[in-house]
């Protein structure tokens, strides 16, 4: 996900501008802290609800928060808020998923609890977001002999019989940080850079951090097949060749790594 200022939608300056002075006053600072608090978030309306949405995707998976308008004040709606942390307790509401903040005056947006509620609802979207994305990556992993579902620094990992292949990155931006030697991860980096990152972090480890969001289906598949190489036993390695007639083990030649270059260029 980008750093870049929330998209705000010119139906919202429409949809706020029926109520009171003071009520738009009130959800005006709002989206603005909004803006800040979810970069690259969406704005929407939603009339017959009667509420600004603020998402990073269609439909209900990609919602965040929501302005929710009446002719007396502004509901911040934070969704799955009843799984956050809210030590100042700012969140009301009774129901078993949602909740909300009842905003009265710009003052309430300047509240520093209120920020860390923003902070922590952002990290819980994207580790949901980053799970959903995983899945299909596990699917792949799954084919190979001995990969398995597990966990590393408290997050999703893959392993070959207990040896680190992957992990998701919940902590941070839900990237996969996944095994990759330094030739292949130069060629990926500069084939797709919106798909494929590197941190200071992983500069000196053959690994490469993959948005799962953007990588297509094949270049995912073979980006796995790769990794799961360098981490399982030169046996398994060779019968997994024997049965499916691939390329030995070792450095693919050149044609592959061109291959790999265009899947990765592909988005």
């Amino acid at each position: 996900m980008s750093r870049r200022t929330s998209v705000r939608s010119p139906a919202a300056d429409v949809f706020i501008a029926a109520y009171p002075d003071a009520v738009r006053k009130l959800a005006d600072a709002a989206r603005r802290a909004l803006a800040t608090a979810l970069p690259g978030a969406t704005e929407s309306v939603d009339k017959p609800a009667k509420l600004l949405a603020y998402s990073y995707g269609p439909g209900y998976k990609g919602l965040v928060c929501t302005l929710l308008m009446s002719k007396n004040g502004v509901k911040l709606g934070i969704v799955r808020g009843a799984e956050l942390p809210d030590p100042a307790h700012l969140l009301q509401g009774a129901g078993k998923v949602h909740r909300h903040v009842q905003l009265r005056t710009t003052a309430d947006l300047e509240r520093p609890e209120l920020k860390r509620l923003f902070d922590a609802a952002l990290a819980a979207f994207r580790g949901r977001d980053a799970e959903r994305h995983f899945a299909p990556a596990v699917k792949i992993a799954e084919r190979f002999p001995g990969t398995e579902l597990s966990t590393s620094y408290g997050t999703p990992a893959l392993k070959v019989k207990g040896k680190f292949m992957a992990r998701l990155r919940t902590e941070a931006e839900g990237w996969l940080a996944i095994k990759c030697d330094f030739v292949d991860r130069e060629i990926l980096l500069q084939a797709a850079p919106h798909v494929f990152h590197l941190t200071p972090h992983y500069q000196n480890y053959p690994m490469v951090l993959v948005d799962l969001g953007a990588i297509d289906e094949g270049a995912l598949r073979e980006v796995i097949e790769r990794a799961w190489r360098t981490t399982a036993s030169e046996k398994a390695v060779r019968d997994w060749d024997a049965q499916h007639g691939s390329a030995a083990a070792g450095e693919p030649p050149p044609r592959k790594r061109r291959t790999l270059k265009k899947r990765a260029a592909r988005r």
